[in-house]
């Protein structure tokens, strides 16, 4: 996966946006919550990482340590770790 290239994070940026949208994630915490988990996806998600992780089976684990550091960096959100992990589900879902 080449990701040197403006198109391929126009893209990401893209999928991000809609993936974590407001009616994903309506009543899940305060105001902020939303763009911060964009930013959160877009600057703390390495997809060569979540490949690596379905390729050597351990999915499961990156998920759940994915899930902890999202719930943690947004705390001041209120996010909630159930959250979290709905707002990874989705964009990983979207990017596969």
């Amino acid at each position: 996966m080449n990701q040197n290239n403006d198109i391929f994070f126009d893209h990401l940026k893209r999928q991000i946006k809609v993936s974590i949208s407001t009616s994903a994630f309506r009543n899940q915490g305060k105001s902020g919550l939303i763009h911060h988990t964009q930013e959160y996806l877009y600057k703390g998600i390495n997809l060569n990482d979540f490949a690596r992780s379905l390729k050597n089976k351990n999915f499961d684990s990156y998920l759940d340590r994915q899930t902890f550091l999202l719930a943690k960096s947004a705390r001041k959100y209120k996010c909630k770790w159930g959250t979290a992990r709905k707002g990874l589900n989705i964009f990983f879902r979207d990017v596969l």
